[in-house]
Order: C-alpha cells, then sequence, then structure tokens
C-alpha cells in the first residue's frame, strides 16, 4: 500500500477531491428537481456533518473547548448556511457551470473588495495566494 507521504498518494486526493467538487454543481441542480433550496441546504449539511464526524473519529479529533462552542455554532449557522442557501437558490436560475465559475473566482471578488472598500494592500503573494485557492 502507498504510504501518506507517497506523491502518488497526494495526487490521487487531489483528483479524488476535484472530481467530487466539481460533481457537486450538477448534484444540487438535479437534486433541486425534488428538493427546496432550504431543504436540500439541511440535506446536504446533515451529510457533511455525518461525514465529519465519521472522519473525526477515524482520525481521533479532539472535541472543540466548551468555549469555543457558541463561536462554532455561530459561523456555522451563518455562513455555512448562508452559503448553502444561496448556491442552492442560485442554481434555479443559472446553470451548473456558471455556479461552479462564480464560486471558484469568489477569492478574486474578496481581494477586489477587500481593496477598494477596506483599503487592504494588494501585494504580489497576496494575489497569487488569493487565485490559487
Amino acid at each position: 500500500m502507498l504510504g501518506l507521504r507517497s506523491p502518488s498518494r497526494g495526487w490521487l486526493f487531489v483528483v479524488i477531491t476535484v472530481v467530487l467538487w466539481a460533481s457537486a454543481f450538477p448534484g444540487i441542480r438535479v437534486a433541486l428537481e425534488s428538493f427546496t433550496p432550504a431543504s436540500l441546504s439541511l440535506l446536504r449539511s446533515a451529510v457533511a456533518a455525518l461525514a465529519l464526524l465519521a472522519g473525526a473519529r477515524f482520525a481521533k479529533v479532539r472535541m472543540p473547548a466548551r468555549g469555543d462552542l457558541a463561536a462554532i455554532v455561530l459561523c456555522g449557522t451563518t455562513g455555512v448556511a448562508a452559503y448553502q442557501l444561496l448556491l442552492n437558490a442560485g442554481e434555479r436560475t443559472v446553470d451548473a457551470g456558471t455556479a461552479s465559475l462564480l464560486i471558484a473566482t469568489a477569492p478574486i471578488y474578496s481581494l477586489l473588495i477587500a481593496n477598494r472598500l477596506l483599503g487592504e494592500p494588494q501585494g504580489e503573494h497576496r494575489v497569487v495566494g488569493f487565485i490559487s485557492c
């Protein structure tokens, strides 16, 4: 079996990640024929939570500190829920390829907004980092 540091195994994980990420957009489009954006968001979040729970047990990840739970719940219910709902609702009006392109270019929009509205500098390292996300 390939070791954890094997380049071949690393590329395998990259390919699996890209295929799963890319297939999510047409999958959402198909699922929206049977589910509302809100119910699909709940279903996707539940599947992700179960997968992360299984992975965390397998990897023996420790539980977060009690004091961090409120912040984790707040971030999960606002940022993640908003992303899910907006993506699912948006895919009712645009095709999967367009949705994928908009999501993939979001770091560039973040960079431009941070520069224009917040005055954040656009150093060459920051631009490369944002584009490589």
